[in-house]
């Protein structure tokens, strides 16, 4: 069994499901890892949020989902909307869109247009709050154990442990609360929301968030970078002026990438931060250490 990370669906389900079936027909037992933002944007949020509710972090279960910063902002959205409810400020969810309280992705609206039962949206509201903040997981490729934090938005160095797994304790109530108190935003909203990610030495960080397809280098591909992978090809802006975006899973046991369209041609800077993503730096010897030192020495003039 193989793993696969897909990036930023946001409503695009005709698009996940043909990318889905195009990977199983050459592994049925594929596994998939979602890094998060399936709904808003695109044309069948409801739809995909229903399949990932049905199919999504189940016990044994074939595919995961991480939290993204447009299910995050629905917990809010949602909650608000039950508390105006209690209130009587409000009696339907299109009475509470007609207030302005909707967010700027009108999923709020979306849902009154729908005729989404109050219950279910209890459901989705549940749902969100129980996705997964990241995911950790070593896989062998090339027979040496490579150790994976997948995200959504980004890793700060704060959040990770020397031995480069993720620092636990920053989701704690504690954890939550002491980086709150630095500029007001959690270690959730920091992590569903920061647009880059640290450089670790061995552990390399995949993410979404940021769409690749008005990237000149990447092109709507899988963008690789210094020890982090952004798995983001822009999907929904798919158009005239973004013809190349796409949707795009990578596979981490060998880093293929499998797309729903296909793909240009990856550029030459792409291909180089590819080639070099698995290199890991070589500890110098204590010889070269010295030798280095020793013409450092002579440089500053102290020799």
């Amino acid at each position: 069994m193989s793993t696969y990370v897909v990036g930023d669906i946001h409503g695009c389900y005709e698009e996940f499901i043909d990318l889905v079936e195009k990977i199983e027909k050459q592994d049925a037992s594929a596994h998939f890892i979602l890094v998060g933002d399936i709904i808003d944007r695109g044309p069948d949020s409801i739809k995909m949020l229903r399949w990932a509710m049905d199919s999504c972090n189940k016990p044994d279960g074939k595919f995961e989902l991480i939290l993204g910063n447009h299910e995050y902002e629905k917990i809010s959205l949602l909650e608000r909307y039950f508390s105006f409810c209690e209130d009587g400020l409000a009696n339907s969810m299109e009475e509470f869109c007609r207030q302005r309280q909707d967010d700027s992705y009108h999923f709020g609206r979306t849902l009154a247009e729908e005729h989404i039962s109050d219950e279910e949206i209890k459901q989705y509201c549940r749902f969100f709050r129980l996705l997964p903040i990241y995911k950790e997981l070593d896989v062998t490729i090339q027979g040496k154990r490579q150790h994976f934090i997948i995200v959504h938005g980004g890793l700060r160095i704060d959040f990770v442990n020397e031995d480069e797994t993720f620092k636990k304790s920053t989701l704690s109530r504690k954890g939550l609360l002491f980086e709150a108190r630095k500029d007001g935003h959690n270690t959730i909203e920091k992590i569903v929301w920061d647009r880059c990610s640290v450089a670790l030495r061995r552990t390399i960080v995949i993410h979404g968030h940021t769409p690749t397809c008005d990237d000149p280098n990447i092109e709507g591909r899988i963008g690789f970078g210094q020890k982090e992978v952004n798995v983001d090809g822009g999907c929904v802006f798919r158009s005239k002026a973004y013809p190349n975006a796409n949707l795009a899973a990578l596979r981490l046991e060998d880093l293929e990438e499998f797309y729903r369209y296909d793909p240009g041609p990856i550029t030459e800077v792409n291909k180089e931060k590819k080639d070099q993503l698995l290199k890991r730096k070589r500890r110098p010897s204590k010889k070269e250490r010295e030798a280095w030192m020793k013409e450092a020495e002579q440089w500053l003039g102290l020799v």
